[in-house]
């Protein structure tokens, strides 16, 4: 008789891989639809969220950098110190 290492039940037919709740033996399938997927989805919405910040920062940051470098060839200095301040950015 195989148990849930979970919950500690008894595990009903195969059983199911508990990761990410538990990274050893096997879950119920109560466990594995109560527990196991939900988490397995957050991590993936975790993981997306993760990847669109990551994209609008690289915006952002390309967006600034472009803005200093124009700013630079046009004004100099004192360009750069005003696109600086325009973005709150302190060095």
């Amino acid at each position: 008789m195989k148990k849930c290492c979970i919950c500690g039940n008894e595990i009903v037919g195969i059983g199911n891989n508990p990761y990410p709740v538990k990274n050893e033996g096997e879950c119920c399938d109560i466990c594995n639809l109560q527990k196991v997927i939900p988490e397995r989805i957050m991590l993936m919405k975790h993981k997306a969220m993760e990847e669109t910040v990551k994209q609008i920062a690289k915006q952002i940051t390309d967006k600034i950098t472009k803005e200093i470098i124009d700013a630079n060839n046009t004004k100099g200095i004192v360009g750069v110190n005003e696109v600086l301040d325009k973005y709150q950015i302190v060095l």
